[in-house]
């Protein structure tokens, strides 16, 4: 039997009121202090992650970073930088010029003298872009990056041995954020696919961001 004003454990009704209220203090201390190291372990996280894991949600490492690591990923080409290719454009030598990027990418703009080849072709097709060109013509791939364009490289330097290929750093966003020439098919261009919106944010000049093909 329960009297009037105990509790089952002989308690008083004050005694559980100040019972109550103290494990409601210790909860409320034990919550600030998980939430405290929560904190500090996310800040030591921070502060020993990699560059790239502390670059705002959304945007992309620096356009040089991406250039190495790629360089370093697929070190059986050369990797050429902006100036050398267009050196290359005004020299003498003769050079085949692939975009590697998708059939919409190209139609907004392409460095000038490009061939579209997509992403996914083999060595086969790309013989097939060659024909009645020297056997040992360079080759000179990019793509937005040189993601796409390093990976296509890689394939087909074994099948098209004796070929010199080289891969742009930067692809065309580093050729466009140096000012070279683009062209489509209705002439010069100022404007440049980015592939994504996270790409945008590599290119110096967001007014000339397209996404939808130029017809002439």
């Amino acid at each position: 039997m329960i009297l009037p004003g105990n509790t089952p454990h002989g308690q008083t009704s004050r005694q559980c009121g100040l019972h109550s209220a103290f494990l409601s203090r210790m909860n409320l201390w034990m919550i600030r202090l998980i939430g405290f190291l929560i904190g500090a372990g996310l800040s030591i996280v921070a502060v020993n992650a990699p560059a790239q894991a502390q670059w705002p949600f959304g945007a992309p490492p620096p356009l040089s970073e991406i250039e190495d690591r790629l360089a370093n990923r697929h070190d059986t080409i050369e990797h050429i930088t902006v100036d050398t290719l267009a050196a290359m454009q005004t020299g003498d030598e003769r050079f085949i010029l692939l975009d590697v990027r998708e059939r919409r990418e190209y139609d907004v703009s392409h460095i000038p003298g490009a061939m579209h080849v997509d992403p996914g072709a083999n060595a086969s097709d790309v013989k097939g872009l060659l024909t009645g060109a020297r056997a040992d013509t360079p080759i000179v791939v990019y793509c937005t990056v040189g993601r796409r364009s390093s990976r296509l490289g890689s394939r087909i330097e074994t099948a098209l041995a004796g070929r010199k290929i080289s891969n742009l750093r930067g692809g065309i966003l580093a050729w466009h954020n140096a000012g070279k020439p683009l062209e489509n098919a209705a002439g010069t261009t100022d404007a440049v696919h980015p592939y994504n919106k996270r790409r945008e944010k590599l290119l110096v000049r967001s007014d000339t961001i397209t996404y939808a093909p130029i017809r002439p």
